[in-house]
């Protein structure tokens, strides 16, 4: 199963989407590795750079936006590019994600 999801916070209209293969509580779990753990290559991201310096843990909410049984990795990164392209307040306005 594939899906797209969105991080949203309390008290504020900033989002971040993403796409996984996997579930969204191991996601869950990745993210929040990599927003503390200063070792991680992800570390500095504008979306962990956000939490340490503006909220706690607690008040990030994961959301499933949409589900997916079978799709491409390419098709699943595309559909996630448009909800980066098509959202307001996005964190990860990041390299959009180079699709060929």
């Amino acid at each position: 199963m594939a899906i797209i999801y969105k991080i949203s916070f309390a008290n504020s209209n900033k989002v971040y989407y993403g796409s996984s293969l996997r579930d969204l509580n191991k996601r869950r779990i990745e993210h929040k590795s990599r927003c503390y753990n200063q070792m991680c290559d992800a570390y500095e991201k504008k979306l962990y750079k956000y939490i340490r310096e503006n909220k706690k843990w607690e008040d990030v909410q994961f959301d499933v936006l949409e589900e997916f049984q079978e799709i491409t990795k390419r098709e699943l990164h595309l559909k996630e590019k448009d909800y980066i392209r098509n959202g307001t307040n996005v964190l990860n306005q990041r390299d959009l994600i180079c699709i060929r």
